[in-house]
């Protein structure tokens, strides 16, 4: 990706400086820092909640360790495994949101659509575990649905910031948590797991990711745009 943006003519910015940064600019990055802290364990305890008080508070902590994940045999493993798709999908959508910006430079929609088309290249990009993984069809599916609004976060997320080191953090704290889940956690019955409860979970997931990236984008048009500006010209 660095090579091809390098011959396209373009800067690949690990860590790209965002002018008129202020009190609200922080205080925004501050309070989108604790939704993904929230976020990362309210969705793995969404999956795991045996009755509706275990949704939003009560969780079970234990069902989480990556020394015991059903997983992978070691902590190293989890954190190898959750390390490598945070990085490589992080810069891939990277090279989709800068591509898509440059295609779609001067249009109205300019920032909304590169984002959606580059969330829902990442949302595909999971019809892969249909084939390379034993997991049931419904539960790809969700991870379909849910990458979709998570792809739209951390798009708005990584124009906001300029710093990809920060969503490859992200990514891999939501992959490292999910990646620890214990052989007991998977077999716990999830309030979710009848009557198609699937749908409503990630249904629950989706709107979230969706309604927390409106308002991060909206909020912060004038940053964006100049960000924009400096990736793409």
């Amino acid at each position: 990706v660095y090579i091809l943006f390098k011959i396209w003519g373009y800067n690949f910015y690990f860590n790209l400086h965002v002018k008129n940064m202020g009190i609200r600019y922080y205080s925004i990055f501050i309070l989108a820092l604790l939704f993904v802290i929230w976020y990362s364990f309210f969705s793995v305890f969404l999956g795991l909640a045996q009755s509706s008080d275990e949704i939003f508070n009560n969780w079970n902590f234990s069902l989480i360790n990556p020394r015991y994940s059903a997983t992978y045999q070691s902590s190293i493993e989890v954190i190898l495994n959750a390390l490598e798709p945070a990085i490589s999908e992080e810069i891939v959508r990277y090279g989709y949101i800068i591509i898509l910006l440059t295609i779609l430079k001067n249009r109205k929609y300019q920032l909304q659509w590169s984002i959606f088309i580059s969330a829902v290249f990442f949302a595909l990009s999971h019809i892969s575990n249909f084939f390379n993984t034993d997991q049931a069809f419904d539960n790809v599916i969700s991870q379909i649905i849910v990458a979709l609004g998570l792809g739209c976060f951390l798009g708005v997320l990584l124009l906001y910031t300029g710093k990809i080191w920060i969503n490859i953090l992200i990514h891999f704290c939501f992959d490292f948590l999910v990646f620890s889940i214990t052989d007991i956690g998977y077999l716990t019955v999830s309030v979710f797991r009848q009557n198609n409860g699937w749908i409503l979970k990630s249904g629950i997931q989706l709107c979230i990711l969706l309604v927390v990236s409106y308002l991060l984008m909206s909020l912060n048009k004038n940053i964006l745009k100049n960000n924009i500006e400096k990736l793409v010209g």
